[in-house]
């Protein structure tokens, strides 16, 4: 099937949140064509190189798929992403998207913020925590302490340093409304936690949807490396 080419005046950036969207409501054959459209502008833009390969993929177009994900390897060969989708491709296996992935992050407006943390623990390293961990929050009046259950123990894993979220956390609190945290992702000591709350509270124009476009195309089953714990 011929895909049409990007509109005059297309702007990459506005058919990725499309494109996104058509990832989320599953209509891949709009995914496709849109991520093709976004290749055309920006030729050398992983993300919709492994977009499109995902979309090849639930289309049932193996060797497409195969071959997106192999170009996406060739630049970064480390792309967990794009190697695990790879080996779905080579196997010609379809792999539906996991009910615990990307729509479950998508809440109504002002129920949900992306913030950054500090890890405070010993040992501890953004490469050592899963994506997809889930996080219990411990709200005080000046910080928010970031807990782990690891080993079935509960330990202080970081600590949250944007004072704008820890003033909405603290009110938040204060009228009884529950707080979850989910990691997102990281790079050494320093965390992406999305904050999910049971009411609103935090400010609309924080939501977005680009941060949680890979974790729709991660296997749910991601297990955790094992952290180390340095002894005192």
């Amino acid at each position: 099937m011929q895909t049409s080419s990007a509109p005059v005046g297309a702007n990459a950036m506005d058919l990725e949140k499309q494109a996104v969207k058509a990832a989320v409501a599953s209509d891949w054959a709009l995914a496709k064509d849109l991520n093709l459209q976004i290749l055309e502008l920006e030729h050398q833009d992983l993300d919709a190189k492994v977009r499109l390969g995902k979309a090849y993929l639930e289309l049932r177009d193996f060797s497409k798929a195969k071959k997106c994900f192999k170009e996406v390897l060739t630049v970064d060969p480390i792309n967990i992403v794009a190697q695990k989708n790879y080996q779905l491709a080579k196997e010609e296996k379809h792999s539906p998207t996991p009910q615990n992935g990307f729509r479950s992050l998508i809440k109504e407006p002002a129920t949900y913020a992306e913030v950054q943390a500090e890890i405070v623990a010993k040992g501890f390293t953004a490469s050592k925590i899963a994506i997809g961990a889930t996080f219990t929050l411990k709200i005080f009046t000046n910080q928010t302490k970031v807990l782990y259950d690891y080993k079935d123990q509960l330990i202080e894993l970081a600590v949250i340093v944007d004072n704008k979220i820890q003033r909405r956390l603290k009110a938040g609190k204060e009228r009884g409304i529950i707080f979850t945290g989910t990691y997102v992702k990281g790079v050494e000591k320093d965390l992406t936690i999305l904050i999910t709350s049971s009411s609103p509270i935090f400010d609309c124009e924080r939501q977005e949807l680009k941060p949680y476009t890979k974790r729709d195309f991660m296997d749910s089953d991601n297990e955790p490396a094992e952290p180390i714990i340095e002894e005192n």
